[in-house]
């Protein structure tokens, strides 16, 4: 948001995408973390 140019609308869809895409990598993470923690061997 602070080097977004263009006026409010702009500062408002930076924020957007930035909270989307700190979601995405939340997910993301979450799911290999899960993965690594909690799967158990196959053998």
């Amino acid at each position: 948001g602070l080097t977004t140019r263009g006026g409010a609308k702009e500062v408002g869809e930076s924020a957007t995408k930035a909270v989307v895409t700190s979601w995405v990598s939340i997910f993301i993470m979450d799911f290999f973390l899960s993965l690594l923690l909690f799967e158990q061997p196959a053998f």
